[in-house]
């Protein structure tokens, strides 16, 4: 990390996906507090360098979503995910495998606050867009169904 920050500066964008990368790595760890420090200095960095609608944006806070998931704090978690969402329909389209997580995120968020309605919901738009990109036969499209079910019967 210091390399980088000697070489290319603090502001630039390889220090912002080294401190995301540090940040999903924290989390991994259980380390929330590490980890969405470094997610938010990775963000602050990537909006004043790429601007608000890069791609590396909807990444970051597709990861400080799941900071804010993995510490328990949903609705943070929510907001960055559909801030998230937003910003990946913008650059990739409905089908597009960031889009796609960030909406399963949504999914698992909302049912994990008891709101099975919006999870369902989410997940449903994952399948469908699984089926069409991978297929129905795929591990990823049936392990979606499961999870889709497993909330069909929490309802």
């Amino acid at each position: 990390m210091v390399s980088h920050i000697r070489t290319f500066g603090e502001e630039h964008p390889e220090v912002a996906t080294t401190l995301n990368n540090l940040g999903s790595v924290w989390d991994s760890k259980g380390d929330y507090a590490k980890a969405i420090s470094c997610l938010e200095q990775a963000l602050a960095s990537d909006i004043k360098t790429v601007g608000e609608d890069h791609p590396n944006v909807a990444t970051t806070r597709n990861n400080l979503g799941s900071a804010w998931f993995s510490r328990g704090d949903f609705d943070k978690a929510i907001g960055y995910f559909e801030q998230a969402l937003a910003s990946g329909l913008r650059n990739f389209g409905e089908d597009h495998p960031e889009v796609v997580t960030t909406r399963n995120n949504l999914g698992f968020a909302w049912n994990s606050k008891g709101d099975y309605d919006k999870a369902i919901g989410y997940f449903e738009q994952v399948l469908a867009s699984l089926i069409t990109v991978l297929g129905i036969e795929h591990p990823d499209t049936k392990l979606v169904m499961r999870n889709l079910a497993t909330v069909r019967e929490k309802q």
